[in-house]
């Protein structure tokens, strides 16, 4: 498989863990927030603020779209990347995807009340994260070739997991 598409909601580890398997294997990692917001020349929240989940979401694709076509890379989406069914095509055609999986409680202890996470803004945390897993689970599993629960394993035994299961693929 060319690319490794690594899934699942906010404070899941994506970022971490594809740094981490990309070291593994002398490829380049991507975040795709990241490079969103290099792009825009702006914070995920100001995007959110200024064109809303909407604009954001176009320029999701966008990004995800150009990443799929580069050399072989590991690739952090965003949570929300599943929403698209045409990501979720290019993902699964281009690479394997795998779904870091996390209790809500595990999310909120790592991300917090984070005000850089617009979909979080407005409310208590942990009732929106479990709002948003329960619409997202389905479409996680339907998108994911495979699945790693991140809850009890530190990020370095995550990235051995997500890089033995890549390279079988």
């Amino acid at each position: 498989m060319k690319h490794l598409w690594l899934i699942g909601m906010m404070g899941s580890g994506k970022s971490e863990v594809a740094g981490r398997v990309a070291m593994l294997n002398g490829v380049q990692s991507i975040d795709l927030d990241e490079r969103i917001a290099g792009t825009a020349g702006r914070s995920i929240s100001s995007i959110f603020e200024e064109a809303g989940e909407d604009g954001f979401r176009r320029l999701e694709a966008t990004a995800l779209s150009a990443a799929s076509r580069e050399p072989r890379s590991v690739i952090a989406t965003g949570g929300g990347a599943v929403l698209s069914t045409e990501n979720v095509m290019i993902m699964r055609e281009t690479g394997s995807v795998i779904h870091l999986v996390a209790a809500p409680a595990v999310l909120v202890g790592r991300i917090g009340d984070d005000a850089e996470r617009p979909l979080l803004a407005g409310g208590e945390a942990a009732e929106r994260l479990n709002r948003i897993l329960s619409e997202r689970a389905p479409l996680y599993a339907a998108a994911s070739h495979h699945a790693i629960d991140t809850g009890c394993l530190s990020a370095a035994e995550v990235a051995e997991r997500a890089n033995a299961l890549w390279n079988q693929s």
